[in-house]
C-alpha cells in the first residue's frame, strides 16, 4: 500500500473517531460481573485475547479487534475488488487454527 493510501485511511479512521466523539461518549458495553466486554470478539478485562489486548478509550472496542478493523478498511480502500472469500483463504493459510 502506498504512503498515500495509508495516509488516507488514517484521516478517515481520525475523521470517524471525531464524528463519534462529538456525538458524546457511547456506552461501554457491561457484562454481569462489572468487567468490559469487546462488541467485536467478546473479549473482557480478565479473559483477553491472545496476545494480550488493551482497550480503546472510551470504546467497547479491544485493540486488537481494532488493528483488525483498521486492516480491512485499508484493504477495502486499497484493494481493486474484495474477494471475502479468497481473503479468508489467505488468512486460513496464515493461521490455520485461527479461523
Amino acid at each position: 500500500m502506498s504512503n498515500r493510501a495509508a495516509l488516507i485511511a488514517n484521516r478517515k479512521i481520525a475523521m470517524a473517531a471525531k464524528a463519534k466523539a462529538s456525538r458524546g461518549a457511547s456506552q461501554v458495553q457491561r457484562v454481569r460481573d462489572g468487567l468490559q466486554r469487546c462488541r467485536v470478539c467478546g473479549c473482557t478485562q480478565v479473559d483477553g485475547c491472545n496476545p494480550p489486548c488493551g482497550w480503546i478509550a472510551g470504546e467497547d472496542l479491544c485493540t486488537t479487534c481494532y488493528d483488525a478493523a483498521q486492516a480491512v478498511f485499508t484493504c477495502l480502500n486499497s484493494a481493486r475488488r474484495v474477494n471475502w472469500a479468497g481473503l479468508r483463504r489467505e488468512a486460513e493459510k496464515i493461521v490455520p487454527f485461527f479461523l
